[in-house]
């Protein structure tokens, strides 16, 4: 992998696992998207992940994202991805970077289940992640809220990326582009996603927020 010469300031990721519980189901995909300051794609992190025995696979799940399990048992060990990982946004922030994702605890447990678990050492969310998140799915609330609260129709009928009526019917964009539940095109998915939104926003109305003088 090359290393970039202009520097990264924001992180999407995205997950498949092998079911929705973080305490027994495990990791299968993680997928990662370093972004420039206009959201433009520098470098693209994707790999397939072999949990440990022991953990639990949901049949449903399995129906869901569709990896095979040739994927599953060529994948990374979890202490393996979790280094590659380190090494990725290590090598593309200089700065710890600003996570996007669509539904983003729901990654996040899962992150965290595994570093803390197999390679609590790389410290995952102290050393190369901030606490600092942008999650599509709240936003798109933020948006319903919004309508709301001025007597108008919900912007969104349905917060989730994929299903039918969800943000990629929502915001137009081209399903072909995009194969649900594969972490890699989700996380393309998520990042025009918050594009769309972000020009919804009428920038015209935010003005300059004062600093507060007993703000240090």
């Amino acid at each position: 992998m090359r290393v970039t010469q202009a520097k990264a300031k924001y992180l999407v990721i995205d997950t498949e696992t092998s079911g929705i519980h973080a305490y027994e189901n495990g990791l299968i995909q993680l997928a990662a998207l370093a972004l420039d300051n206009q959201l433009e794609v520098l470098e693209e992190f994707n790999e397939y992940v072999k949990p440990p025995e022991g953990v639990v696979f949901s049949e449903e799940s399995s129906l869901i994202h569709g990896i095979s399990q040739e994927s599953i048992d060529k994948g990374l060990s979890y202490r393996e991805v979790c280094q590659s990982f380190v090494n990725f946004v290590r090598e593309n922030f200089e700065n710890k970077p600003i996570l996007i994702g669509q539904f983003f605890p729901f990654d996040y447990a899962f992150l965290d289940a595994v570093f803390g678990k197999v390679a609590p050492e790389f410290s995952l969310f102290q050393s190369v992640l901030s606490r600092n998140f942008i999650d599509t799915k709240s936003l798109a609330n933020v948006f319903n809220l919004k309508a709301e609260m001025v007597g108008r129709a919900t912007v969104f009928s349905e917060t989730s990326l994929s299903k039918p009526g969800g943000l990629k019917d929502s915001l137009s964009l081209n399903q072909s582009d995009y194969q649900s539940h594969n972490a890699l095109d989700d996380c393309h998915a998520t990042k025009d996603a918050l594009l769309k939104m972000i020009d919804l926003l009428d920038m015209k109305k935010l003005a300059p927020i004062e600093r507060n003088p007993y703000q240090s």
